[in-house]
């Protein structure tokens, strides 16, 4: 197993999981975990299916499966896993920051992805991002398709569901 592969895989993964995309009931995520968040370790190997309906532990099932989505499109193989974990951490106290022309106050958060395989080699990645607390009055809330809708389109174009 090759070291780029693995760190590109972990790199990949931060991005994706950090990324405005990932999103709950339409609003961003890791907006919500700020105030309610100074360190919290989750555990990449287990799919977390506690309290689906508080940030939390949405964010540590969202970043497990896209860990996996992540390490399976590299091409390793995750049963060579030892352990995987994501660390989240408040790394500074508020301060100011535009987002979408409004000033806010925003938190460093940063994420530490850890990874041990079977052959005892470690890869390590971290990154940073600057987050304002969740406020949907100030906030655009990405629309749901309707997925009855989408599947109908499918239909009606051939496509299948």
């Amino acid at each position: 197993m090759r070291r780029k592969t693995v760190a590109g895989a972990l790199r990949n993964f931060l991005t994706t999981f950090t990324s405005r995309n990932t999103d709950w009931r339409g609003y961003w995520l890791l907006g919500m975990l700020v105030d309610e968040l100074t360190e919290h370790e989750i555990d990449l190997q287990c799919l977390n299916t506690g309290e689906l309906h508080r940030p939390l532990p949405v964010a540590a099932r969202v970043a497990s499966e896209k860990f996996h989505e992540q390490i399976q499109h590299a091409g390793l193989n995750p049963q060579q896993l030892n352990s995987a974990t994501l660390l989240i951490k408040k790394t500074s106290e508020p301060r100011p920051l535009v987002v979408e022309g409004f000033l806010r106050s925003a938190s460093e958060i940063t994420f530490t992805v850890h990874a041990q395989w079977a052959d005892n080699k470690r890869c390590e990645l971290q990154k940073s991002v600057l987050i304002a607390p969740h406020d949907p009055a100030l906030e655009r809330q990405r629309i749901q398709p309707d997925v009855a809708s989408v599947k109908a389109r499918e239909l009606a174009a051939g496509l299948e569901v």
